[in-house]
């Protein structure tokens, strides 16, 4: 095989060594490697090397501790120890918004606050089960009176959420409990005389070894035609994962997941992990049961 515009011009002074004393020329391998090389020693050069992660501070004086915080969608969103909701717009960081839960700090504890993808909907939950509920834009929060429950992580309906940005509804998610239930739940923010923001809120599985839902995450799949669901449940010490097809109730959300949880009723799912640490290393790991 010949190669043409790849030759030395001056092969005396580039030859290479082959080991055995004999000069030979270089290969177009060689030029290609060196080429490469130079290039990246010139955009090496000429461009800084950026930070992977930054660390900035927000120029915003905290009138009370900080308990609980939540940055989705351009939107940073913290809770207080006095109860008061302070939303911050980062593209905007000069319009602070300050939203009072109508409790007092001996009564209602904020626990955590958790924020939808689209930065629209957010859910305050406490210490003591009992939960508010806030849409962007709104004066005053609303109390979820089913929701008598420490509520320790929340599933979003992610791609339904991104998917409209009128939409006033969350659409189903997952609502994970201190005590290892899991909810299936709706809430929507169109004010409405004979409705509460609360469509419906069902219990859907119960973790056997009871213990704090620490994670909650679904997807469904494949992506052309999403007719099954994922759905990953984690606790201090499991990982489990339920695979099953959800029941489709319509575009304004319905109870999906009661089917797909149902035949997981008389048995824990097939896989989970437990984790244990190591006495005497800082080793975590994960191990099939």
């Amino acid at each position: 095989m010949q190669y043409e515009g790849f030759e030395p011009a001056v092969y005396d002074e580039e030859a290479i060594a082959d080991g055995m004393g004999t000069a030979v020329s270089p290969s177009p391998i060689d030029y290609l490697r060196l080429a490469l090389t130079v290039a990246q020693d010139q955009v090496d050069s000429a461009v800084p090397a950026a930070p992977l992660f930054e660390l900035g501070r927000v120029q915003y004086t905290l009138p009370a501790p900080l308990l609980a915080l939540a940055v989705s969608s351009d939107l940073l969103t913290m809770g207080l120890a006095n109860n008061v909701i302070v939303q911050i717009e980062l593209s905007r960081s000069e319009q602070v918004v300050k939203i009072q839960i109508p409790r007092k700090p001996t009564e209602f504890s904020i626990h955590k606050l958790f924020l939808d993808p689209s930065g629209r909907h957010l859910v305050i939950t406490s210490l003591q089960g009992e939960n508010w509920y806030l849409y962007r834009g709104w004066k005053k929060p609303r109390q979820l009176k089913t929701w008598k429950m420490v509520v320790e992580s929340i599933a979003w309906n992610k791609a339904a959420l991104l998917s409209s940005s009128h939409s006033l509804s969350t659409r189903e998610m997952l609502v994970g409990t201190k005590n290892g239930a899991v909810f299936e739940a709706v809430l929507d923010a169109e004010e409405d005389f004979f409705k509460s923001q609360e469509r419906y809120l069902q219990a859907v599985y119960s973790l056997p070894e009871r213990q704090p839902v620490t994670g909650l995450k679904f997807d469904f799949f494949p992506p052309s035609d999403p007719r099954k669901a994922h759905i990953i449940i984690t606790t201090p010490t499991r990982i489990y994962q339920f695979v099953g097809m959800p029941d489709r109730r319509g575009d304004d959300g319905g109870r999906i997941f009661l089917g797909l949880f149902a035949s997981y009723k008389d048995s824990a799912p097939s896989q989970s992990f437990p984790v244990y640490t190591l006495s005497g290393a800082d080793v975590t790991g994960l191990s099939n049961l």
